[in-house]
């Protein structure tokens, strides 16, 4: 097998459980991926390297961006809007019960 990458360097050891869906914030210079079985967010700046991590209150299964300082996040039961610089979640949507 042909090796496409011959430069790699880790930024962070993460050591997600199960770390998916990394969204790059252009404006920003930083990334945002969730450990779906951790419970967490992640962002990590660059080139500064800083990681910065939020709690889920479910398992966590994307991130999307939204205007500066906020995220969508979408949950095992729902949708949340987190704002990135308080910490603070509210809920958008919650997946119908009967549908689980």
């Amino acid at each position: 097998m042909k090796r496409i990458f011959k430069n790699c360097t880790v930024v962070h050891a993460a050591a997600n459980l199960l770390g998916e869906g990394p969204v790059w914030n252009e404006e920003t210079s930083c990334l945002f991926w969730v450990d779906i079985e951790a419970r967490v967010l992640h962002e990590i700046s660059w080139p500064q390297k800083k990681v910065r991590t939020w709690k889920m209150p479910q398992p966590a299964g994307m991130v999307a961006l939204q205007e500066q300082g906020y995220a969508i996040v979408a949950l095992q039961e729902g949708i949340v809007r987190i704002n990135t610089n308080s910490g603070n979640i509210s809920g958008l949507v919650e997946v119908e019960r009967q549908l689980q």
